[in-house]
């Protein structure tokens, strides 16, 4: 089974290194999630794609109900 996922690059010069006179290059990732709800699915939001970190984190804006509070089966998300 494989998934597409619809990723964007973002790159920027690390503004701290170019004014010591090194160019190094950044690249993000983005990705557009969309949260379950009881009323359904959220608005997407862009989100960044962190390779190296072990854990997610949601803004709690995102949220007014925590999802751990609903159903198992009504909780999740949705990538596109």
């Amino acid at each position: 089974m494989s998934t597409n996922i619809a990723l964007t690059f973002q790159t920027n010069y690390d503004l701290a290194l170019l004014s010591a006179g090194l160019k190094l290059r950044l690249v993000r990732l983005f990705v557009n999630v969309r949260f379950k709800t009881a009323g359904g699915w959220t608005a997407p939001y862009e989100a960044i794609v962190d390779t190296g970190n072990p854990i997610t984190i949601i803004p709690q804006k995102i949220h007014i109900t925590p999802i751990s509070d609903y159903p198992q089966q009504q909780a999740g998300f949705e990538i596109s």
